[in-house]
C-alpha cells in the first residue's frame, strides 16, 4: 500500500507559558488532502498547537516540517507564505471594508496609485464562483451575517493560495442548515486537494466530517485514529479520562411560584408579542433557529436594547428595566453569548473579572477590601472547580474556565433571575457537563433560570419547559416528553398547532 504524503508535521513540539506546560513533546503528521480533526478538553493544547502551525506562536522546543522540510514561522505571514491559514472562532475581519477588500487586503490590484476596483470585484467573484458560494463582493463586512463572515474567512484563506486551512470551532455560531452548507464547502475544497485541520467540541460533526481524529490531553498527544475505526464514546473517554453522561436529562424537583413574568414584548424588526413566565426552581429553555429573535429578546429584557416595549413583573410587581444596572438592582443577572467582545476584560485578572458585579459591596471607604474580594473569588473557584490563579489574565484561561468566571460574576449578585445565552458555546464536553450541573444546582436552590441555546441536546437535557421561537414570534411551549428534537425543530421551522407560520 502506497504511503500517504505528509504535508505538515510536528516533531517533539513543546510550549510553556508561565506556570503551564501547554504542549509536551507533541508528534503529529498531517497527510495531504485529508480532513483531520483535533479534539480535546479546553486547556488540552489544541489552540496552542494550531497557533504554532499558523505562526502566531513559536515553539519552545521541537521542529515543524512542511513538505518534509524544516520550517520556522516567526509570524503569521510566514505560515501564509507556506500555504497555511487559520480561521479563528472569533473572526478577524475588518468591518468597514467590503468583502472583496477583506479577501485581497494584502494583494490589492493597482491602477496607478489607486486600487483597481473593477479588477478587485472580478477576482472576488471568480473566487466565490470557484467555491460555489453566493456572496456579494461589494457588501461591507459589518453587514454580513455570521455564516457569511465564516464563508468570507474561508474565501480569504483560498485567496491566499492556502493548501492547509485550520478551522477553529467553525459551526459554533451556525444553525443546522448553515452548518450543512459549510460541510458541503469543506468537502468541495477537500476534493480540490485542500487539507483541512478541524477543531470542534461537537462530536457528531467531528465524526461526520473527519478522515482522522487526534486527541490531545493535558498538552500531550493521546491518540490519532481513523474516524471510521472508533466512536464518539471512546473519543470522549480518551479526551477526559473518564466517562461523561451526555444524554441524561436534568429535571427540577422543587419548582414553585412564578418569579418572573414577561408580557407583550415587542421590538420592531426583531420580535413581537412574546409572553412567558418562569417559576422558582425552573429552567426555561428558549430555542429557535438563528435569527429567530431569542437573543435580542433577552437583551431587551436586560435593558441592552431600549427600542420597543414590554411589561415585566417580579414576584407579581411591575418593574421597569431601562438599563443593565436597573436589571441588576431588581435581581436579574445576565451572561452574554459573546465572551470575547462583551463578556471578558481579557487583559484583566480572573479575580477582577469575577468580582466586577459586586465592587460596591466590596468597598471599604474609598478602597476595595482585598480580603473580601479574595474570599468572594475563592468561594466560586472552589465551588465551580475553576482552574486558574487569581492574578492570571482572562485571555490566558481556557474557554470553559472563562465561562465559569462569567457565570460566577452573575451569581455573585445574589440574583433571583438568571439569563444565560449560549452557556456552553466553545467549551469542551467535560466543562460542558460540569456547567450543566452548575446550572441545574442553582435552579434547584430556587433561582428562576432562562437558558437560550442553539444546542438542541443541551436544551433538551436542561429544560423543564421550552419556549420555541420562529421569525420573532413564540411558537408555544413544550413540556415533559414533548421536549424532543423533532418537536422543537417543527416549531422552530414555523409549525404552530399544525400550521406553517
Amino acid at each position: 500500500m502506497m504511503e500517504r504524503e505528509v504535508i505538515l508535521e510536528a516533531r517533539e513540539i513543546s510550549k510553556v507559558f508561565p506556570g503551564v506546560r501547554a504542549l509536551d513533546k507533541v508528534n503529529l503528521k498531517i497527510y495531504k488532502g485529508e480532513i483531520h480533526s483535533i479534539i480535546g478538553e479546553n486547556g488540552a493544547g489544541k489552540s496552542t498547537l494550531m497557533k504554532i502551525f499558523s505562526g502566531a506562536y513559536q515553539p519552545d522546543a521541537g521542529i515543524l516540517l512542511v513538505d518534509g522540510k524544516p520550517a520556522v514561522f516567526k509570524r503569521v505571514y510566514d505560515a501564509i507564505r507556506n500555504g497555511i491559514s487559520i480561521i479563528f472562532q472569533e473572526f478577524n475581519l475588518m468591518p468597514e471594508l467590503t468583502a472583496a477588500e477583506n479577501i485581497f487586503i494584502s494583494d490589492l490590484p493597482g491602477k496607478g496609485m489607486l486600487v483597481d476596483k473593477r479588477a478587485l470585484i472580478k477576482r472576488a467573484e471568480e473566487l466565490f464562483d470557484s467555491m460555489g458560494i453566493n456572496l456579494d463582493p461589494h457588501m461591507l463586512t459589518k453587514e454580513l451575517s455570521v455564516s457569511q463572515c465564516q464563508l468570507l474567512e474561508i474565501a480569504r484563506a483560498i485567496g491566499n493560495q492556502s493548501r492547509i486551512i485550520i478551522m477553529d470551532e467553525p459551526t459554533a455560531a451556525l444553525n443546522n442548515e448553515e452548518s450543512r452548507l459549510l460541510f458541503d464547502l469543506i468537502r468541495r475544497l477537500n476534493r480540490q486537494g485542500t487539507t483541512i485541520l478541524y477543531i470542534s467540541h461537537r462530536m457528531k460533526e467531528v465524526f461526520e466530517i473527519s478522515d482522522r481524529i487526534t486527541v490531545l490531553r493535558d498538552g500531550q498527544l493521546a491518540v490519532t485514529v481513523n474516524a471510521d475505526e472508533t466512536d464518539q464514546e471512546t473519543m470522549v473517554k480518551t479526551m477526559v479520562g473518564r466517562a461523561i453522561e451526555m444524554g441524561e436529562k436534568l429535571r427540577g424537583s422543587s419548582i414553585g411560584e412564578v418569579v418572573y413574568s414577561v408580557r407583550d414584548a415587542v421590538v420592531p424588526g426583531m420580535f413581537r408579542d412574546v409572553s412567558f413566565d418562569v417559576r422558582k426552581g425552573e429552567i426555561l429553555g428558549v430555542a429557535g433557529l438563528m435569527g429567530c429573535g431569542n437573543i435580542e429578546l433577552m437583551k431587551k429584557l436586560y435593558g441592552l436594547i431600549l427600542e420597543g416595549s414590554c411589561r415585566q413583573k417580579l414576584y407579581g410587581k411591575e418593574i421597569t428595566v431601562d438599563s443593565p444596572g436597573t436589571a441588576m438592582n431588581y435581581g436579574i443577572a445576565f451572561v452574554t453569548d459573546d465572551r470575547k467582545n462583551s463578556g471578558n476584560l481579557n487583559k484583566v485578572s480572573a479575580k477582577e473579572n469575577a468580582v466586577l458585579s459586586i465592587l460596591t459591596r466590596l468597598k471599604k471607604r474609598f478602597l476595595i477590601d482585598t480580603r473580601k474580594e479574595r474570599q468572594s473569588f475563592e468561594q466560586y473557584v472552589e465551588r465551580f472547580q475553576i482552574k486558574c490563579q487569581e492574578d492570571q489574565l482572562m485571555v490566558n484561561l481556557s474557554g470553559g474556565n472563562q465561562q465559569k468566571i462569567l457565570v460566577s460574576r452573575a451569581l455573585m449578585t445574589d440574583c433571583r433571575v438568571l439569563i444565560l445565552l449560549e452557556p456552553t458555546r466553545g467549551i469542551d464536553v467535560g466543562a460542558k457537563s460540569q456547567m450543566h450541573q452548575i446550572i441545574h444546582e442553582f435552579a434547584e436552590s430556587g433561582l428562576a433560570v432562562i437558558v437560550v441555546s442553539s444546542d438542541l441536546p443541551e436544551v433538551i437535557k436542561l429544560s423543564d419547559r421550552v419556549m420555541v421561537m420562529c421569525n420573532g414570534e413564540s411558537m408555544g411551549f413544550l413540556e415533559g416528553e414533548d421536549i424532543n428534537e423533532d418537536s422543537i425543530m417543527l416549531k422552530a421551522a414555523g409549525f404552530k398547532d399544525g400550521s406553517v407560520r
